[in-house]
């Protein structure tokens, strides 16, 4: 047994490069680990760990990835990973760290993702944490005790590309915070107590795709504040307390695709707030005090897809309505009881309708098939009923660093938000959809472990693939809950991408027909779908 170690009464070759000791109720990390030279995985998630006793690591030369989330540490001693030189992934969440050494990182010059987030304790992070970690990629310090980030913090961070800080109690941003992070391209401080945003505060990080400001007490957000995120695509500014937003304010964000407005409690939209929004995809302005929407106020948004205009106190809804061509969801619920609709846009409503009635559905909440959603209704409608209640995109970004492992395979091609598929069902929505009960389970842990271990699995899966190992692991763990997915998602898809907005006619019947005869659908089926 000479080329085998003993390890939590197993026993392993020496040259293993994965190890993983989660949910092992470890006190201590088994001193026997340190032969296991070759090791480049390693996990303790889930034990009782206090604490990490010097020289732990110190033979783990080649370890690249470390995860020690749900533990008890308190610290972490100066030099515990000194000799981590090859380490790229470092998870500390769900611990109850208070402090962090200034020097605690500084031999980790490989290092690229980080987790300090979580419900740790941290009330500050001392000026030089980070300067030595230069390759750092994505860095999470949220839910944690800051109410402050020193000016120079992230200097040396210049390849950091995603930043959690939400879900701390942050009062303010100094202007030159985040100056150096030129390759920055989410940035998430929801949930803090910021009431005002430095006008420059964003100036030097142009390369932003994702910003999240929501659940702040913001009253106003000054004209220039976004000028320079010309690549900006999602915008979250919901649940503050802005009451009007400035005309000018978005007129530089011309890539913008999502942006959320709603429970501002605005009381007015002025005319061409949107005019330069002419990518945008999702506008959010529910739960507002809006009376009146002017005329023209949405005539720009030709590639509109998602309109929420529900919960406010609107009289009518704005003829400009028209113009968004590719519109598939309009909410206007809970308005004025005797709300004005013009004939013009309840026909344009009754069009959305009646894609609906043949099974093809252009809605977000939906698959577009038929046959899907006969066969799958009843376990959407289980699965999805008492959604969590909080911003969903909240949800996902802390879903990101709640199992930092996952992000490539789960998540990562969410960065847009957008359809990556056949199917207009996404990851993003069912799994949203499903993070209150997942939250709210008894077997939340194992739910989650399962769920990092199918992803992972799925990795190079097919959109299709990958959606159902991810409703196979739901459907395990609720038995009220059944999914299949057929086939003629492909059927669906091409009929809508050949419709593209457009009512059916008998020029796109023929094109459809056409292609659906060159993927083998039979005539006899075919002419079901296309009758």
């Amino acid at each position: 047994m000479e080329s085998k170690i003993e390890i939590c009464g197993k026993y392993y070759d020496k040259d293993i490069t994965e190890l993983n000791l989660s949910r092992k109720d470890l006190t201590e990390i088994p001193v026997n680990i340190k032969y296991l030279t070759n090791l480049q995985y390693l996990n303790l998630n889930w034990n009782k760990l206090t604490e990490i006793k010097e020289n732990t690591f110190d033979r783990l030369t080649n370890l690249k990835k470390l995860h020690l989330v749900y533990n008890q540490l308190t610290g972490i001693k100066e030099n515990t990973f000194d000799r981590l030189t090859n380490l790229q992934t470092l998870n500390l969440g769900w611990n109850n760290l208070t402090e962090i050494k200034e020097n605690t990182f500084d031999r980790l010059t490989n290092l690229q993702t980080l987790n300090l987030g979580w419900k740790n304790n941290l009330t500050e992070i001392k000026e030089n944490t980070f300067d030595k970690l230069t390759n750092l990629q994505i860095l999470s310090l949220e839910r944690n005790k800051l109410t402050e980030i020193k000016e120079n913090t992230f200097d040396k961070l210049t390849n950091l590309n995603t930043l959690y800080l939400s879900y701390n109690n942050l009062t303010e941003i100094k202007e030159n915070t985040f100056d150096k992070l030129t390759n920055l391209q989410t940035l998430s401080l929801n949930n803090n107590k910021l009431t005002q945003i430095k006008e420059n505060t964003f100036d030097r990080v142009t390369s932003l795709r994702s910003l999240t400001l929501c659940d702040n007490g913001l009253t106003e957000i000054k004209e220039n504040t976004f000028d320079r995120l010309t690549n900006l695509q999602n915008l979250y500014l919901s649940s503050n307390q802005l009451t009007e937003i400035k005309e000018n304010t978005f007129d530089r964000l011309t890539n913008l695709k999502y942006l959320y407005l709603n429970s501002s409690q605005l009381i007015e939209i002025k005319e061409n707030t949107f005019d330069r929004l002419t990518n945008l995809k999702c506008l959010h302005l529910n739960n507002n005090q809006l009376t009146k929407i002017n005329e023209n106020t949405f005539s720009r948004l030709t590639n509109l897809r998602e309109l929420d205009l529900s919960n406010n106190k609107l009289k009518s809804l704005p003829l400009s309505i028209l113009n968004c061509r590719r519109l598939h969801t309009l909410n206007y619920q809970n308005n004025e009881e005797d709300i004005i609709v013009d004939i013009r846009i309840q026909r344009f409503i009754n069009r959305m309708k009646n894609y609906n009635n043949h099974g093809l559905f252009a809605d977000s909440q939906n698959i577009h098939s038929s046959s899907i959603q006969e066969s799958v209704k009843k376990s959407m409608d289980n699965l999805m009923k008492d959604p969590f209640t909080c911003e969903k995109e909240f949800i996902v970004e802390s879903l990101l660093t709640y199992k930092l492992n996952c992000i490539s395979s789960l998540l990562s091609y969410l960065d847009d938000k957008d359809y990556h598929s056949t199917l207009l069902l996404t990851f993003y929505e069912v799994f949203v959809k499903v993070f209150g009960r997942i939250s709210n389970s008894p077997h939340k842990e194992d739910l989650m472990r399962r769920l990092d271990e199918e992803m992972m699995d799925s990795e190079c899966k097919c959109f299709t693939g990958r959606i159902t190992r991810l409703l196979n692991v739901l459907n395990g763990f609720y038995e009220d809950i059944q999914i299949t997915i057929s086939n003629n998602e492909r059927i669906s898809a091409i009929i809508l991408s050949t419709l593209d907005g457009q009512e059916m006619n008998d020029e796109l019947r023929d094109i459809c027909r056409a292609k659906l005869k060159d993927i083998g659908i039979e005539d006899e089926e075919i002419e079901v779908w296309l009758r």
